[in-house]
């Protein structure tokens, strides 16, 4: 089976114009397209490869060799291209952006921002990312109690705190009343946050 969003080590079963045919093995109905402008020397029938599988623009599963900077249930801090009306685009490494939809971010962002995004699938199968992190973010960390941590905040709320993604992937907290003013979600300087780790 293919698993969108993940990267996979599939074989070259078929060769055509536009690039090659890659399967779980020879037999299976499964396939998804290797473009030809990836395919490089030493790519032959019968080989295997490492892929990362997602949608192009027309909905179509698709395999690149690049290496995607956040895979599927995972955590990253990616960089916002552009804001459209349909929500924020995000680089990730792959030639087609990754949409962030307005319902999945929990502060406004802006071209040239950093975030903390998780990627999921959609209702519809389509890989999107989430500001909403926390499912997504380890509840255990190698940090002890009174350690100096590096995080960034990714949600704030009036009832707890703010939310911070410990060195992006660790969940942590800073409690109510310990929030300033100068900590917001979002990117640059006041988006980092220093501390002493507390459980």
């Amino acid at each position: 089976m293919l698993h969108i969003g993940e990267k996979q080590e599939l074989e070259i079963v078929k060769k055509v114009d536009f690039g090659v045919y890659l399967a779980e093995s020879r037999d299976a109905q499964e396939r998804v397209l290797l473009p030809k402008k990836e395919v490089g020397a030493g790519l032959d029938c019968g080989g295997r490869v490492t892929v990362f599988l997602y949608k192009d623009s027309q909905d179509r599963p698709i395999a690149t060799l690049r290496e995607p900077l956040v895979t599927l249930g995972r955590t990253a801090l990616l960089k916002v291209k552009d804001v459209t009306r349909i929500g924020a685009f995000l680089d990730w490494g792959l030639e087609k952006d990754l949409l962030l939809p307005f319902h999945e971010q929990t502060a406004k962002v802006y071209p040239g921002d950093e975030c903390v995004v998780a990627l999921y699938l959609d209702k519809s199968s389509r890989l999107c990312a989430t500001m909403k992190v926390y499912p997504y973010l380890s509840k255990s960390s190698p940090y002890q109690i009174e350690d100096q941590v590096r995080g960034r905040v990714y949600e704030l709320s009036g009832n707890f705190g703010a939310f911070v993604a410990v060195d992006d992937h660790y969940s942590g907290m800073i409690p109510r009343h310990e929030v300033t003013p100068a900590l917001r979600v979002g990117s640059g300087n006041s988006a980092r946050w220093e501390g002493t780790f507390r459980r």
